[in-house]
């Protein structure tokens, strides 16, 4: 998965009600591929524009392209990783910490078409 399909999915997880009323703008770098982003969350929105600097960010994150892996894969911790000094932050962490909390865990057993979900638990309950 790419950085900015990384990022569009965490756009898509972000639960607006719990970001309701917050705004910033954090620059993302990746110095291992080059990459550079733009973040902004304003109007319930997380927007990323690739190759793009903010002036005057409330955050600049500076964290290898392979260790947001780790993170991902669940092999080390964004702690972890900030412990060993492998993720820069300059100016505000406050964003950061208040994003973590505003993502939702999707339910995968979601109803693609509204009834479909009753009719696979009666097809369940007919097969037992």
């Amino acid at each position: 998965m790419t950085t900015g399909l990384l990022l569009d999915y965490l756009a898509v997880r972000l639960g607006s009600r719990k970001a309701e009323g917050v705004s910033y703008k954090v620059n993302l770098l990746t110095p291992d591929n080059g990459e550079k982003y733009a973040i902004e969350l304003n109007n319930l929105a997380l927007t990323s524009i690739r190759d793009f600097q903010i002036p005057n960010p409330d955050l600049t994150a500076t964290v290898n392209r392979s260790d947001i892996e780790k993170m991902l894969l669940g092999a080390a911790s964004f702690e972890q990783l900030a412990s060993t000094g492998k993720v820069r932050l300059e100016g505000n962490s406050g964003p950061l910490d208040q994003l973590k909390g505003m993502f939702v865990q999707f339910d995968i057993g979601f109803e693609i078409l509204p009834g479909t979900m009753l009719a696979k638990a009666a097809a369940k309950l007919n097969k037992e």
